[in-house]
């Protein structure tokens, strides 16, 4: 029976109200009924059209197509033929991702309003109110957002269709296609594989006039299939019921496999036992490939580059090398390849050498070393494959890819003394004989010697006069290319302890001339830090105090030197004033893991104070060593206390240290006048400032 329904009204009948309302409402509740029918046959949402998509303006915006929706919960049916856009979706968290959902939801609307009149039916009163005369089914979509940090989308709300889930990545200022999952489901039930919640709650049935269109291009107008339409995606291969029997196929042409011939009414099963029983006598053969082999004991006088015509023999030269009677010599290129092997030289018409006759096998699993020659010297040859007679079968001898003797591309392998020759070294990283190791050892020694002769006793030397410049941006330009970014560094003839007068440079409105910085170490930072430190650099120090100042306004160390106004104040102003004296930009910001008052922090610096342990070598009354601390004392100050004690204005003086008193909240560390560690309170404002910093 139908389950169709509308209202009935007889002529000269006086209808009520309700009978044109329930005509009316029975309509759509008609459309659904249909629709649920034909489309799902069951008890789900379903949607066509409404593919949700980036709004063309971009932003946290999106636009849907036009679209009908059904809603099974409540029966309704709705079209939207126009795209809806823009679609507003909530920004994004700063740190945390979400999941939002698009839906859509069905809603009646009245509309055109009208005075009209009313009776009431006991009274007979007459009224007048403003209505509205007409109705109309309307579609309202929404964004619902989801919960930060959850990978999980909100639950569709009641009585709405869901159409989409869009992803929220944290920070995210536009909405992308890729953050869209439309409905993928074709059938009721069928899962949308890529939505987290609600995963068969909507399904989008294919349009009809799509589905003959797709029909079409596989199939005649008779329903037959149209030429190579089946493709190998649509066939199944197996044993089980409906499957196709792989086995039972012919394999189409006859070949041949390890000298067994395979015709073409044959099964793949067949050919496919052949191939397994083959490779698995490959596998065997090729895994024991290097104990199989050995060299040949007899090794030949020369080997051929060509053609010898052994009929006319004689003695000649081969490969550079002159050959006499009763030598043994390796031929490898004749003309004919059956002739190829070992002959003895003769003065008339050579003859193949004894124990290689006709009929023997002397070469299987052999190696033939070259021990001179122009061409072939050092080279190995061998005959691939299984067993060959000579004279009876075409020898063709391959090159082999190793050698003991010092060729390029060639692997090493020990002649019979257990030797191999090695090319004398032109790069650093070259394998090298003793004597070259020997001998680069004794000049690192002296190199090392060089660099220590003066940092631990007096002063070095001034860098204008060693690269014989004029001006510090001269010299500054020179360090700079010999650092060489990332390649490789050229620090020969620097010393530690060399240094240079910068000239007259302002800070904060304030001039400061007659200071010195001291090469104070060389890749001191190289390799480490959270992001690495990859570029070779110079380490430098003020060789005295350039000022005084606070640590902080008050006496407090919390957060360490890090947090601190000094290291706002280094990086600031004094940076700016010291690049403008060195010439250019030859700062480099390296990343250092320091105490930031109980517990450890990587942070970049530029110019800044040394730690307990960059001065000392170990920790005094600091925290540096609390976690994982990667300082290492400057080589400046390893094997003396000379440049540790530095003067203001020609007295001596204490400075900073850039690491926080561990016993209490209110002091950092210094070098005291005398040269030992001690702590202060961070607002003494007499604290002297000798920082360091590195350049590239």
């Amino acid at each position: 029976m139908s389950n169709l329904a509308g209202a009935v009204t007889l002529e000269n009948e006086i209808v009520k109200a309700t009978d044109f309302q329930y005509a009316h409402d029975q309509q759509y509740k008609n459309i659904a009924l249909v629709l649920k029918t034909i489309v799902s046959g069951s008890g789900h949402n379903f949607i066509l059209g409404g593919s949700v998509a980036p709004y063309t303006n971009g932003g946290m915006n999106v636009q849907v197509d036009g679209l009908l929706a059904y809603c099974d919960a409540n029966e309704e049916v709705g079209i939207e033929t126009e795209m809806t856009k823009p679609v507003s979706v909530e920004a994004a968290d700063d740190t945390l991702d979400r999941k939002d959902i698009v839906q859509v939801a069905i809603s009646e609307v009245g509309f055109d309003e009208q005075s009209r009149a009313f009776i009431d039916p006991d009274t007979k009163v007459k009224t007048f109110e403003h209505i509205n005369t007409k109705k109309k089914v309307v579609l309202t979509i929404s964004v619902k957002k989801g919960s930060n940090g959850s990978e999980i989308a909100p639950a569709v709300d009641e009585g709405c269709v869901k159409i989409a889930e869009i992803s929220v990545p944290a920070g995210t200022l536009n909405i992308t296609s890729d953050l869209i999952e439309n409905v993928s489901s074709r059938v009721a039930g069928g899962e949308n594989v890529n939505w987290t919640a609600d995963k068969d709650s909507t399904f989008a049935p294919i349009y009809l006039a799509s589905l003959i269109q797709s029909y079409l291009t596989q199939h005649n107008e008779d329903g037959t299939h149209k030429d190579n339409s089946i493709v190998a995606a649509m066939l199944k291969f197996g044993t089980e019921s409906g499957s196709i029997n792989a086995s039972l196929l012919p394999v189409g042409e006859s070949m041949t496999l390890n000298k067994v011939s395979h015709e073409s009414v044959e099964s793949t099963k067949e050919l496919i036992k052949a191939i397994v029983t083959f490779c698995n006598g490959v596998y065997a053969y090729t895994n024991n490939i290097f104990s199989r082999y050995e060299y040949l004991e007899d090794v030949p006088a020369a080997v051929s580059t060509e053609n010898v015509d052994v009929t006319e023999g004689g003695e000649t030269t081969i490969d550079g090398v002159s050959v006499t009677a009763g030598q043994i010599v390796f031929l490898k290129d004749q003309t004919d390849k059956k002739e190829n092997g070992l002959w003895e030289v003769q003065t008339g018409s050579w003859n193949r050498a004894d124990d290689y006759e006709e009929s023997t096998t002397a070469f299987d699993h052999k190696l033939v070393f070259a021990a001179a020659g122009t061409v072939n010297k050092g080279k190995v040859f061998f005959l691939p494959g299984n067993t060959y007679t000579i004279g009876t079968d075409e020898l063709d001898f391959t090159e082999a890819n190793f050698t003991s003797d010092k060729q390029a591309h060639k692997f090493v392998m020990r002649d019979e003394n257990g030797r191999a020759k090695m090319a004398e070294p032109e790069e650093d990283d070259d394998i090298a004989v003793k004597a070259t190791v020997k001998a680069e050892e004794a000049a690192r020694k002296a190199y090392e010697k060089q660099l220590t002769a003066h940092y631990d006793s007096c002063e070095g030397r001034n860098l204008l006069t060693v690269l014989g410049v004029e001006t510090v941006a001269e010299a500054m330009e020179i360090l700079h290319e010999r650092c060489n970014g990332t390649g490789k560094p050229d620090f020969s003839g620097l010393l530690i302890g060399d240094y240079l007068d910068l000239p007259s440079f302002t800070v904060d409105g304030t001039s400061y001339s007659g200071q010195r910085i001291v090469i104070s170490g060389f890749n001191q930072y190289i390799g480490v830090g959270d992001k690495e430190n990859t570029k070779n650099h110079i380490l430098w120090t003020f060789r005295d105090v350039v000022l005084k100042r606070q640590m902080n306004t008050s006496d407090t160390n919390t957060g360490g030197y890090p947090a601190s106004a000094m290291k706002t104040f280094l990086e600031g102003v004094f940076a700016a004033g010291l690049a403008s004296a060195l010439g250019g930009t030859y700062i480099y910001s390296v990343r250092r893991a320091t105490s930031i008052k109980g517990s450890t922090a990587w942070n970049s610096f530029t110019v800044f104070l040394p730690t307990t342990v960059e001065v000392f070598g170990v920790d005094t009354y600091g925290d540096d060593q609390i976690a994982w601390n990667t300082n290492v004392q400057f080589p400046i100050f390893r094997n003396s206390s000379y440049y540790r004690i530095k003067k203001y204005q020609g007295a001596r003086w204490w400075w900073w240290l850039g690491t926080p008193t561990a016993s209490n909240s209110t002091d950092f560390c210094r070098v005291s006048f005398y040269g030992d560690g001690v702590t202060v309170s961070a607002s003494v404002t007499v604290g002297g400032v000798a920082p360091a910093f590195c350049t590239c």
